[in-house]
């Protein structure tokens, strides 16, 4: 009996290539001004299907489950990840700070923010996506396939000699690169500790007022 050498269906072909990760960096906990779970919200009705659409694996942080130091899981995952999209929405300083990590090495990436959070001189020359944070159903939908198409159109522009969504291109300085020691250096560490400094600030309830010993 002759082997089948019927070719497979293009959807199967997909399956078997490796799936490409999209690492998510956003507001996870209650930001002051938004309702109680709004960026879960954000996150899973219109982040989640914008990246899914644009063909990539959404990964947030909280949905890793690793027995390493998650600080180190976290800069892996910014620094290594296929793309990363960076919600500004509420100007959070922990994701400033993580974009500023990727930009550091010249690697794709997608802005989107709510209409009502200001725009930022430091990031006012890279492309920003902008969405409705009233998550009317209607605005969902448009900003969800406006958020694949230029996470498609950012991905496709990152091999190619494109400044769009890129610091380090506009100002014509070398990028930095990974090492390749699994020794944390000196200055690994410093992000580290700045990262845990800004992860307990934002964790702090929003009506918390600072105790000072009495001299």
């Amino acid at each position: 009996m002759s082997e089948n050498t019927t070719p497979k269906p293009a959807e199967e072909l997909k399956e078997t290539l490796e799936e490409k990760i999209c690492f998510i960096v956003m507001p996870i906990s209650d930001q002051e001004g938004y309702d109680e779970g709004h960026f879960d919200r954000v996150y899973q009705e219109l982040i989640k299907p914008a990246v899914e659409k644009a063909g990539l694996k959404p990964i947030r942080a909280d949905e890793e489950q690793k027995t390493n130091d998650i600080r180190i899981d976290l800069i892996r995952k910014i620094i290594e990840s296929d793309h990363v999209l960076c919600d500004l929405s509420s100007c959070n300083a922990n994701v400033f700070y993580e974009l500023g990590i990727r930009q550091a090495f010249d690697k794709s990436v997608t802005l989107i923010k709510d209409k009502k959070t200001r725009r930022m001189f430091d990031v006012a020359s890279i492309r920003t996506n902008e969405y409705c944070d009233s998550l009317r159903i209607d605005k969902v939908k448009e900003a969800v396939n406006a958020i694949s198409i230029s996470i498609k159109q950012t991905v496709k522009n990152s091999d190619s000699d494109s400044i769009e969504n890129s610091i380090i291109k506009q100002l014509s300085i070398k990028a930095a690169e990974p090492g390749k020691t699994t020794e944390v250096s000196y200055d690994t560490k410093l992000i580290l500790d700045k990262l845990e400094r800004l992860e307990q600030m934002n964790e702090k309830p929003r009506n918390y007022v600072p105790k000072f010993k009495a001299s």
